[in-house]
């Protein structure tokens, strides 16, 4: 007798056996072909921006706190050539003195003359491996540009829908080029203070058509000679 269930146990043993040759197929495609995989799209090409720190130490006599000339004359040129650390903190890091109360004077005495010329400091936990010395740590930026130009797509190929790979790099390559302090792209600067009562007033005459032209001699060059339409052509 004929068991009615068998030719569909026979479609599902099929339908699975076909499900595994065809996935296990799928499998090794991909495996031998990667190829065929689905790229990923390029990303928009962004600059690096590094911090860099510039030590210098200065130094005291033995068992006290009082700043030497030199050692000034010293922090004052350090600082000096980096002309932008008065936007930034100036880290102090004393040594670990004979007493604490040295250590606190000295860094204290190095605080009161940065904070003189302008600058803001910090001071952190004494150091162990220093002695009769205070490290003034300032930080400064460095910005690195991205690979550009990135030519490795097709220029005329959309037809995968995806942005070409030298996405990002004018801007990217022009931002790091022109930006006076590398740091603004890590912090922008306080606004700072304002005159709310002349701004406002410029406000009004401007709606009331009184503003002062410009003179071109108060402008740039390149500005002065588009206004008079000298320069080249």
């Amino acid at each position: 007798m004929t068991d009615p269930k068998r030719p569909f146990r026979a479609l599902k043993t099929l339908f699975a056996v076909s499900l595994m040759i065809g996935a296990s197929g799928c499998e090794s495609l991909n495996q031998m072909m990667p190829d065929l995989a689905q790229p990923k799209p390029p990303q928009e090409k962004r600059l690096q921006l590094q911090a860099i720190d510039h030590a210098h130490a200065v130094r005291f006599p033995a068992g006290r706190a009082d700043l030497l000339v030199a050692e000034a004359e010293g922090l004052v040129r350090f600082l000096t050539r980096r002309a932008r650390a008065a936007r930034y903190t100036v880290y102090l890091v004393p040594d670990t003195a004979p007493t604490p109360e040295i250590t606190e004077a000295r860094a204290e005495t190095v605080a009161a003359y940065l904070e003189g010329y302008g600058f803001h400091t910090r001071t952190l936990a004494p150091l162990p491996d220093r002695k009769d010395e205070v490290r003034v740590v300032v930080r400064s930026y460095t910005v690195t540009l991205p690979g550009c130009p990135d030519w490795t797509s097709q220029p005329g190929k959309t037809t995968d829908n995806v942005v070409h790979s030298n996405w990002g790099c004018a801007n990217a390559t022009n931002l790091g080029l022109m930006v006076a302090d590398p740091g603004d792209l890590g912090r922008g600067r306080d606004a700072g203070g304002a005159d709310a009562e002349l701004l406002g007033k410029r406000i009004q005459d401007y709606r009331k058509g009184e503003t002062k032209p410009l003179d071109p001699e108060d402008i740039g060059t390149i500005e002065s000679q588009q206004k008079t339409g000298g320069g080249g052509q």
